[in-house]
């Protein structure tokens, strides 16, 4: 799984959960922003 990975199998699951939660915000806001900028360019 990686360095990322072992260490966070090693926190305690809510710690895991709380982790977790974090990466999907991250993603989804980074997906929509990244919509965004294709929108505005199509738009251009």
């Amino acid at each position: 799984m990686g360095k990322i990975g072992d260490r966070l199998l090693r926190l305690p699951n809510r710690e895991q959960n709380i982790l977790l939660e974090d990466f999907y915000t991250a993603i989804q806001s980074r997906i929509m922003v990244m919509e965004m900028i294709n929108d505005a360019k199509r738009n251009c």
